[in-house]
């Protein structure tokens, strides 16, 4: 975890200055931040409506602030799992299919980070993929689809030649 070094934030004189919080938060939200209620919990004009210092999000984090997301409690683990089954169901599908490959190789990556990364904050930054419960529903939405896939079998060859201007627009 880094350290606690506190921005400075004017409020009404230079005299009264204050940490606005700390180095880890870039949204810069102060009111949940520890150093800043240690230092003056009083302070004049302090606006304290919206939560987090990022040291403490893992703690304090109550919503994803996104409508029908709930927050994850294990989010490690829950990816371990649902990566795992991905890479069971493409097992079932052929070694040469671009599906398998390009899946296989996708889920590996993002397995290794899961299980390198213990910080969920970082494992977040580095899938650069949204929160990491929007991670999870992608793991969810690309397990349903490998199944589809599997089912489909869009490797095989078609049933039926398709017509020789099937492509060919205006006909």
């Amino acid at each position: 975890m880094r350290e606690h070094t506190p921005r400075v934030l004017a409020l009404r004189a230079p005299s009264e200055r204050l940490p606005s919080g700390c180095g880890a938060c870039a949204a810069r939200r102060p009111s949940l931040c520890p150093l800043r209620a240690r230092l003056r919990p009083s302070a004049p004009r302090m606006r304290l409506a919206v939560p987090g210092c990022a040291a403490m999000a893992g703690a304090l984090r109550k919503t994803t602030g996104l409508v029908g997301l709930a927050v994850a409690e294990n989010p490690h683990e829950r990816l371990r799992i649902l990566y795992a089954k991905i890479l069971g169901v493409l097992q079932n599908i052929p070694k040469d299919a671009a599906y398998r490959k390009y899946t296989e190789q996708i889920v590996n990556q993002r397995l290794n980070l899961v299980q390198t990364e213990t910080d969920v904050q970082k494992l977040q930054d580095k899938l650069n993929s949204g929160q990491i419960e929007e991670v999870i529903v992608q793991a969810e939405n690309e397990l349903s689809l490998s199944r589809k896939m599997l089912q489909w079998k869009p490797w095989e060859p078609l049933v039926e030649e398709p017509p020789s201007n099937q492509w060919r627009w205006p006909i």
